[in-house]
């Protein structure tokens, strides 16, 4: 399990192993903050023109994963806002790319292992992840974050440093930077060396908005 500031270790394990990380956080609750009517009519404008939202912001909005952004998707987010828990689709469930990333005979360690991550559903500020850390329970402060690049983890054996990177870019699409809750780690092959993995993570946010 990940702390808050996307820091997590995998001990024990032998080097040279065959690895697999998937990272995942549970979803968010009908009715939770920062998913509300401001996201309702921002997919219902992509519906009703087809350009009001694109890139991240656009994937966001089309919760039921058909590819399309209609009147199902207005009303999955409208019905989460309202705190209702079925036809909701994936809307407060979050998606990482890439799903996992996996490591064959990692003897040192591994850079720029972006996980870029989406909500579902949240298509408009103030977003549910923020661009200064999470704001999993906290009321929208109108803080918005337009684009903050994932985790960058670092895997290795005996011993691993990840860090967190970002960059300044307004306006440009939308992609929040959340902590995972869980990486699980697929071990495919056992090995003599009983080494661990580490991963540390920081993250950098200067209040403005990150990309």
């Amino acid at each position: 399990m990940s702390d808050g500031a996307g820091n997590y270790t995998f001990s024990s394990l032998p080097s040279g192993g065959n690895y697999t990380v998937t990272p995942t956080k549970a979803a968010r609750t009908p009715g939770s903050a920062n998913i509300n009517t401001v996201d309702v009519i921002a997919v219902q404008k992509q519906f009703l023109t087809g350009t009001f939202l694109s890139g991240c912001e656009l994937t966001a909005a089309d919760v039921n994963g058909d590819s399309l952004v209609t009147t199902q998707d207005v009303i999955a987010v409208q019905r989460f806002f309202n705190g209702l828990t079925t036809a909701t689709a994936n809307t407060g469930k979050y998606q990482f790319t890439p799903v996992n990333r996996s490591y064959a005979g990692i003897v040192r360690n591994q850079a720029s292992q972006n996980y870029d991550t989406i909500v579902f559903g949240d298509v408009a500020a103030g977003f549910v992840e923020l661009a200064d850390g999470p704001s999993q329970t906290a009321p929208d402060e109108g803080t918005s974050a337009r684009e903050v690049a994932a985790t960058v983890a670092a895997v290795a054996l005996p011993e691993v440093a990840a860090t967190r990177a970002s960059k300044a870019a307004q306006g440009t699409p939308l992609i929040w930077a959340e902590p995972p809750d869980h990486f699980i780690l697929s071990d495919a092959h056992d090995r003599a060396d009983d080494s661990p993995i580490r991963d540390r993570s920081t993250e950098s946010a200067n209040g403005t908005p990150s990309g």
